[in-house]
């Protein structure tokens, strides 16, 4: 009886020793906000390329710095009978990113289009129409001592809507 009761104290002292060491590996979450300065933005269409341009305003709600990979833009998602679908990503030769000091706006004007021609990039994605929209964009924690940043993490826009 006294041997199971040692095991079983054992075994939770280990059990919160690892749980501490995870926890303590785990960033925080970035508190961070990201809307459209425009509600509604029109979808332009021409014989090449479909596109929209909108506004994005970042702002970091968090204490630490953070980078924000944009790469000449960011991923556009069109919500699709309930769900998210990803129908634009920039195509980037060299990364783009911005550093953000807590407390800090950015705004970026963004364009998302698509070509029509078979070799030209972005590719035209059909689902790139009218519809519900927010943009992602890819952010890490920026550290001061010049450590590796943390884990990127996609990070979503508030919703928008794109007409014809």
């Amino acid at each position: 009886m006294l041997m199971a009761c040692w095991f079983h104290r054992a075994s939770f002292a280990v059990f919160i020793g690892l749980l501490t060491v995870a926890c303590a590996r785990s960033p925080l979450p970035v508190l961070i906000a990201i809307r459209s300065a425009e509600d509604t933005v029109v979808l332009q269409r021409q014989p090449d390329k479909t596109s929209f341009k909108v506004t994005a305003i970042v702002r970091n709600l968090d204490s630490r710095w953070i980078q924000i990979l944009h790469c000449g833009g960011a991923d556009a998602e069109r919500e699709i009978a309930g769900r998210w679908v990803t129908v634009f990503v920039p195509v980037c030769a060299m990364g783009g990113s911005s550093r953000l000091a807590p407390g800090d706006s950015l705004v970026l004007p963004i364009e998302v289009f698509g070509m029509s021609a078979q070799n030209a990039a972005p590719h035209l994605d059909p689902r790139m129409t009218s519809g519900r929209y927010r943009l992602r964009f890819g952010i890490s924690v920026d550290s001061p001592e010049r450590e590796p940043p943390t884990p990127i993490r996609p990070i979503a826009s508030s919703p928008f809507v794109v007409r014809d």
